[in-house]
């Protein structure tokens, strides 16, 4: 397809020419100048972008993506409205040009080296300067820098980027390999699966959660600097040993220098500044200087500690002259992934500092689907896992890995990183240069990271193996004989050779693990061993109570999909006013087909399934939209209460997913504007640094304690067992200590006593812990499922105010409320705290802080509880 491409004139173009984000590039730009440093920053401005073989170049941003590009020219739709994502789809065979011209005076000519760096190009990439061929790129995940000097000349300069499409030169790419490769997730037939072929985040081919857009562009940074003399190329802090009195780092420095020069590094690091010699000599020189903290304080993962972070400067001079200089933060810690032979199979837990933490999180995809946006919401994403109690985010296989600012914020935040490499649910083709390739991206990768103290492991994919081995690839992709041989030796080169070599070469000590799931190298998951991805609810339609059944060493995938939001549903589509889950711009997100089950089972069926397991039938689209929530926030509850009674056995609960590329239905607890799910109310309390976990195993009531604090608990624990309209019909309570870092159980006893002759139906169990000070924790426990209880409709007293922008909500119920869900009309934004249970005469207060300002002096509170719904 050819864009319609208006006839405008250079006045017009500079009218739509993007200024603000100019000004934006040049900030980037200067803000990585070493001021004092004998290098020179030159700035590329004025970006335009054009369709090869058309005349008309439009305005772009660089960071930037060619979709973006056309949406803020308006030349395509927004693909995330409607059924765009079909109308825009053509763009992916196009190939795209970007352009800019910048100046060079003689101050830079004069320098030793002029080099251009490309933090990040999507993905075949050519690029000119000044009409002369300077790189040929092929990969979205790694830096290209050329020193250009040569090619540049005093004045005005013209740089191009030339993007092939990726889906034209991938089905190159596999129309010339001897065997098709499996790509299971790719939304395209077997013979048109190209992903594979491309070093390139997997999801914008497609996937269950998200759109087919395959996008091109200048994604990361450019920066063009001239220099003299020498300049760091990377710096490594690795820590040798630790005690309580010294942490003991090798400092393994990597300098390029233009000639032999006898310089001095200066290496200034928690408050103390040592001087050392340092002969460079011209090319490339690893120098390496050992250095203490004395007394260090440590890092610790959230929940278990503080986040130190100790500031390191490191100079390079000549003749007191800065040549270089680098700034880094580093965090002490010690990290080990323990794995003990014990009579079942062999631990799998993460070790912090000699401390065995329970790893308490979800996966995370971007939270864009077009990655430079994505890095816009960083600092929301992290937040919510924060504010849900998580110590854990596994960066998944199929996207990217993220720039250095996320990793930032997980170590300001304590939030561990579980690294995939970007390998997910395929298999790979094999070639020295492919091959050369993977390894190129995973050694700039392991050292572009490696230094922050979140990273905790890395793993080689998400799910290949369990494809290769249980997924039928072979019938599928018709991989049988010496083809299947072929495809299995290229896996096991990749994973089980090349990755953990670059990993122990250049990141040594830190833990490589080959697939998740699996239980060792080449070894299908299981209950005993390793980790697992527990799928057996939701594809398998297995009940909840299998997640107690079923729970292993360390769980790294489970979950349920649910709708978001009727506000953000809205949104899919403005023009839209009678929604229901066969509305075409609704129906056309959901991605989860399994055709297993029936011929067009599909993830709304799934839902309809869990939701009438345990809730009542939803009778419209609001019901079903509220349902799927809770159902979704009940089963991740059940996984994560049935994980952490089960350490130090079970040391892990991830689930998927955290978060969503664009506006959607998913397995995301917050959806693509922020908003929280049930779910994420429900798991921040699960995931609670204290937790009272009952359960009823046959006939008897077990309540269990969990304390993940390192210090010890000294307090009372009170059971006391209600009628549903508030009679209290029993109570007992337990003082004692609960143990650091671990789940004990405190309380047995046979349903029957603790009913006192009441129907299950008709009760509920409410639990406290107290200390000295306050109420530590809190729990109600139900003993059927919800749609068995004979609940009553509540009448509620509410009472609102404001305070300057938020809304301040209190009210009571006159019988037990089930998943009160609050809501104001028109208006996004976050609670304090919702889908909660409020007992008879107990006053709640939540606070509501709109996304955007609510103008009404008075909006109306919408209160929905499960017993509407079972009226």
């Amino acid at each position: 397809m050819i864009l319609p491409l208006p006839n405008l004139g250079i006045n017009q173009l500079n009218k739509l020419l993007p200024t603000q984000f100019i000004l934006l590039g040049l900030l980037l730009f200067f803000s990585c100048i070493k001021k004092d440093s004998n290098a020179q920053l030159i700035s590329l401005e004025n970006w335009t972008f054009r369709q090869a073989g058309t005349k008309i170049w439009y305005p772009a941003e660089v960071p930037g993506n060619v979709h973006t590009d056309l949406m803020t020219n308006g030349l395509i739709p927004n693909p995330f409205i409607g059924t765009n994502e079909f109308n825009v789809q053509w763009v992916e065979n196009e190939d795209w040009e970007y352009a800019a011209e910048f100046h060079i005076n003689q101050e830079s000519l004069g320098h030793d080296k002029i080099e251009i760096t490309f933090e990040g190009l999507d993905t075949y990439a050519e690029i000119f300067l000044n009409d002369s061929l300077i790189l040929q790129a092929d990969n979205m995940f790694i830096p290209w820098s050329v020193n250009v000097k040569k090619y540049l000349r005093f004045g005005k300069n013209n740089l191009r980027v030339y993007f092939h499409s990726p889906v034209i030169r991938g089905q190159e790419k596999l129309d010339a390999n001897p065997r098709f490769i499996p790509a299971s997730n790719e939304s395209k037939p077997v013979g048109q699966q190209t992903s594979i072929f491309t070093r390139k985040a997997q999801y914008h081919y497609g996937w269950d959660w998200g759109p087919r857009l395959v996008t091109s562009g200048i994604w990361r940074p450019i920066s063009l600097r001239a220099w003299s003399g020498a300049k760091f190329r990377d710096v490594y802090f690795h820590l040798e040993s630790l005690s309580k009195s010294s942490a003991d780092y090798s400092i393994e420095l990597s300098a390029e220098s233009t000639n032999e020069i006898d310089a001095e590094l200066t290496i200034r690091m928690a408050n103390k500044t040592t001087s050392h010699r340092a002969s460079l000599k011209q090319g490339n020189n690893n120098l390496k200087i050992n250095r203490s903290i004395k007394n260090p304080i440590l890092w610790w993962p959230r929940g278990s500690g503080n986040q130190k972070m100790y500031d390191v400067e490191i100079i390079l001079t000549e003749s007191n002259q800065i040549l270089d200089r680098e700034n880094e933060k580093i965090g002490v810690r010690k990290i080990d992934v323990i794995q003990t032979p014990d009579s079942l199979g062999s631990s799998f837990y993460i070790q912090i500092n000699d401390i065995p933490i329970f790893m308490k999180g979800a996966n995370y995809i971007p939270g864009d689907f077009f990655n430079v946006r994505a890095a816009n919401r960083y600092e929301q994403v992290i937040q919510n896992a924060v504010e849900a109690n998580m110590n854990m985010l596994r960066v998944w296989g199929g996207a990217v890995y993220e720039n250095d600012e996320f990793y930032d914020l997980c170590d300001k935040n304590g939030i561990l990183i579980w690294q995939d490499f970007m390998f997910a649910c395929c298999m790979v083709p094999g070639g020295n240069q492919h091959i050369q390739n993977i390894k190129n991206e995973a050694e700039s990768n392991v050292k572009r990271l490696r230094n922050h103290p979140s990273l905790a492991l890395w793993c080689g994919n998400n799910e290949s193996l369990t494809g290769w081995r249980e997924w039928n690839w072979q019938d599928t992709y018709s991989l049988h004989g010496k083809d299947s041989i072929a495809v299995w030796k290229t896996y096991d080169h990749i994973f089980h050779k090349l990755l953990p070599h670059v990993v122990d070469s250049l990141d040594p000590g830190k833990f490589y693990w080959s697939s998740s799931a699996s239980s060792g190298f080449g070894k299908l998951q299981n209950p005993n061993t390793g980790d697992q991805h527990e799928w057996g609810v939701w594809f398998g339609q297995m009940p909840f109570r299998r997640y107690k059944e079923n729970a292993g060493r360390f769980i790294s995938e489970y979950g349920l999909q649910s709708l978001p939001e009727m506000l953000t549903i809205k949104k899919f589509d403005s023009t839209t006013t009678n929604w229901t889950l066969k509305t075409k711009a609704l129906n056309f997100r959901q991605r989860s087909k399994m055709p297993w089950i029936t011929k067009n089972f599909t993830g709304f069926d799934m839902m309809e399934y869990y939701i009438t397991k345990y809730f009542p039938s939803p009778e419209n689209l609001a019901d079903f939209i509220y349902l799927s929530q809770l159902t979704q926030a009940l089963g991740l509850t059940n996984a994560i209460h049935s994980h952490r009674r089960n350490r130090p056995y079970t040391m892990g609960s991830l689930y998927w997913q955290l978060d969503d590329v664009w506006p959607t239905v998913s397995w995301s607890s917050v959806d693509y504007f922020g908003n929280w799910k049930a779910a994420h109310y429900y798991v921040k309390k699960a995931f609670a640094p204290v937790l009272i976990s009952p359960d009823v195993d046959g006939s008897t009531l077990t309540v269990t304690v969990v304390n993940d604090k390192l210090d010890k608990i000294s307090g009372t624990l009170f059971l006391d067992v209600f009628t549903l309209d508030g009679l209290r019909i029993f109570s007992t309570d337990i003082q004692g200590n609960i143990p650091s870092n671990s789940s004990t159980k405190v309380y047995n006893e046979s349903i029957e006593e603790v009913l006192c002759g009441q129907k299950k139906n008709n009760v509920y169990l409410f639990t406290y812990l107290e200390t000295e000070d306050s109420t530590l924790t809190e729990n109600i426990f139900y003993f059927v499922d919800p749609k068995n209880l004979k609940l009553k409709t509540p009448k509620f007293s509410t009472r609102i105010k404001k305070h300057q922008n938020k809304w301040i909500v209190s009210l009571t119920a006159s019988t037990l409320a089930k998943d009160v869900y609050l809501s104001f009309d028109k208006a996004m934004g976050k609670w304090s705290d919702n889908y909660f249970n409020l007992r008879p005469g107990v006053e709640k207060t939540v606070i509501f802080t709109p996304g955007i300002k609510i103008k009404t002096p008075r909006p109306k509170l919408n209160i929905i509880s499960i017993a509407d719904i079972i009226e």
